[in-house]
């Protein structure tokens, strides 16, 4: 994966601003994608960004990034508990967390929860599954549901980061000098 790729769909987390971003990866074979997923977690864990593959498919793969220490934070509330564990979460550790949402990857094409790993407001997570209407109120990241002034500014605020974290990479930035250390 490019660092292009990466700054494309994770220029927010690289920022600090998001807790994970998701992003799908065409590969050649499955060691050059664990290869490719281990050097960008030797270039950026030690500022707090991990890679890991949730759901591998036949021509491309998805990949989750996401920052280790707020990560951690949003799984220990008890909200988030209670709603995992009405998806069929029973641990709520981080490696328990990633190996249940990769199971449910195999099981369904995508599993709604992800998006408690991505940020998104819990209360638009819990409306986005009980919607057969299609009566979100603003649509961007995520559908939102509950408060559009809040989605909109969240969502501007992401577009800008991209623009400005792809216009630096253009620029010569390096990901490593893009990524804020968390």
């Amino acid at each position: 994966m490019s660092h292009q790729t990466v700054v494309r769909y994770c220029a927010p987390t690289l920022a600090g601003m998001k807790v994970g971003s998701l992003f799908s990866i065409k590969y050649q074979t499955k060691e050059e994608l664990y290869a490719d997923v281990a050097e960008k977690n030797k270039l950026l864990n030690e500022k707090g960004l991990y890679f890991t593959v949730l759901k591998i498919c036949p021509n491309f793969a998805l990949v989750y990034v996401y920052r280790l220490k707020q990560l951690v934070q949003v799984l220990a509330k008890k909200e988030i508990q209670s709603f995992l564990c009405s998806c069929g979460y029973k641990n709520f550790d981080l490696e328990s967390v990633l190996k249940t949402i990769t199971t449910h990857f195999e099981k369904t094409e995508f599993p709604h929860e992800i998006g408690v790993l991505l940020g998104y407001p819990l209360e638009d997570i819990k409306a986005f599954i009980a919607d057969t209407e299609n009566k979100a109120c603003y649509v961007g990241c995520w559908k939102a549901y509950s408060n559009e002034d809040y989605a909109r500014m969240i969502f501007e605020k992401y577009k800008k980061c991209t623009a400005v974290y792809e216009k630096k990479l253009q620029q010569g930035f390096d990901i490593t000098r893009l990524t804020v250390a968390c």
